[in-house]
């Protein structure tokens, strides 16, 4: 008599259970990676309008009115667009209190 070839139903439930415990390790460790890369994303369009502010600046110097902009538009990047926080929040800039952005915390996003 040959024997069928297959596994057992115990075989079975430990690897699903084994999946399930591994699911449950890496799906808190994906979300908290995804906050840290939008983070990221928010950190790096601070710094990038930073520039821009800046390099506006340097160009209404080099004209004789050295000055910050009044406010922030897509036409102080290259692709006309000014950069979102990924979270949602706005990015506020007041330029008679501060002359550039501050960075948004962790706090701030929600996370």
């Amino acid at each position: 008599m040959k024997k069928q070839k297959g596994f057992t139903m115990i075989e079975l439930v430990v690897v699903i259970v084994i999946l399930g415990i591994l699911a449950a390790v890496a799906i808190p460790k994906y979300l908290d990676l995804s906050n840290k890369a939008k983070q990221a994303v928010c950190d790096a369009n601070v710094g990038a309008i930073n520039s821009a502010l800046a390099l506006q600046y340097a160009t209404n110097a080099a004209n004789g009115a050295a000055a910050y902009p009044d406010e922030i538009t897509g036409n102080m990047f290259a692709d006309q667009a000014v950069p979102v926080c990924p979270f949602g929040v706005t990015y506020d800039y007041v330029p008679s209190v501060n002359t550039k952005l501050a960075y948004h915390t962790a706090g701030e996003h929600g996370y």
